[in-house]
């Protein structure tokens, strides 16, 4: 189970995962870029692949989108 916390601390959650973003770092540089994606608070998302240190695979808006950790440490989620 995961509670509120940033999607790259998720790894007690397992590949399949539905999770929902909470907010999203105002700090972050492509902001805009993620929510062009459909990055955005309440939306729901996929983890599709999910080993550290590698890229996050995520589902979202039915499109897969690899993601560094980086940027995954600034988008924060709660479980479904």
């Amino acid at each position: 189970m995961c509670d509120i916390l940033k999607l790259s601390e998720v790894d007690n959650c397992s590949n399949g995962s539905s999770l929902f973003i909470t907010s999203i770092s105002d700090e972050l540089d492509s902001k805009a870029k993620l929510e062009s994606l459909g990055f955005y608070k309440s939306s729901k998302l996929n983890i599709i692949k999910n080993e550290p240190p590698s890229p996050m695979i995520i589902r979202i808006k039915g499109s897969i989108i690899s993601i560094s950790r980086d940027i995954a440490h600034k988008i924060f989620v709660k479980n479904e």
